[in-house]
């Protein structure tokens, strides 16, 4: 499947390349997804509610996830379409979101970022949140005290959250570094109030290791006949 890039993007807006510069959005309510396999779901409903078209989603990160697991090209977890929500728990892929979120009438387009620095791009042009969708390691379970997480350690899985922000200058380990704030569906109890760091480096090794990082552009909704709502 040929996929749309954030290159020529990121060339219209920066020609002469990207300046350091920080800029963050409203990520919208933490969410928590207990015990469930549902974070593409949650990563989704975060992107719709968030900056910088912050509006209600029409379903709840259950029900999204619910509809993407018959969009994804994993037949195994089809059951999980009419199961209850802690049942909820083979997991699905962030272009079963994307898809099924255009679909709606949510997004009118979503683009791929290949590298750290399409994301990095993506945020200081000021489109806002991208979901990402990468490996997840025990040590990234873990952020430091500086609230930053490390992609190293054992390989735990794959896991989906989304991005807030991008600042080029911030202090770890006593010095400035370029890196993206995340945020998790793993409620406020988790990493820093249920938000971390990602170095660049970090980042861009990620993506490298099948990682996927969707750029959503998203659609106002009007306030009634929403697509896609129940």
């Amino acid at each position: 499947m040929m996929r749309l890039t954030l290159d020529p993007l990121r060339e219209q807006f920066f020609p002469r390349g990207l300046p350091d510069g920080s800029r963050h959005y409203w990520p919208g309510t933490l969410l928590d997804q207990l015990s469930t396999g549902t974070c593409v779901g949650h990563g989704f409903y975060s992107a719709i509610q968030g900056a910088p078209v912050m509006q209600k989603p029409p379903l709840s990160p259950y029900d999204f996830y619910r509809r993407f697991v018959m969009e994804d090209v994993w037949s195994d977890n089809n059951h999980e379409a009419t199961a209850p929500d802690d049942q909820l728990q083979s997991g699905t892929s962030v272009l079963a979101g994307a898809k099924v979120c255009k679909d709606m009438g949510l997004l009118s387009a979503y683009l791929w970022g290949e590298s750290a620095e399409d994301v990095r791009a993506w945020h200081l042009a000021g489109f806002g949140i991208n979901v990402l969708g990468t490996l997840w390691t025990d040590d990234m379970s873990t952020p430091d005290s500086e609230g930053f997480a490390s992609y190293t350690g054992r390989i735990m899985g794959g896991h989906c959250y989304v991005t807030t922000g991008w600042n080029d200058r911030v202090k770890h380990n006593g010095k400035r570094v370029r890196a993206v704030r995340c945020q998790n569906s793993w409620g406020k109890g988790w990493g820093n109030g249920g938000r971390f760091w990602l170095e660049m480096d970090d980042l861009e090794k990620l993506i490298a290791d099948q990682g996927e990082a969707c750029a959503p552009t998203e659609i106002k909704l009007a306030k009634r006949g929403v697509h896609g709502s129940n």
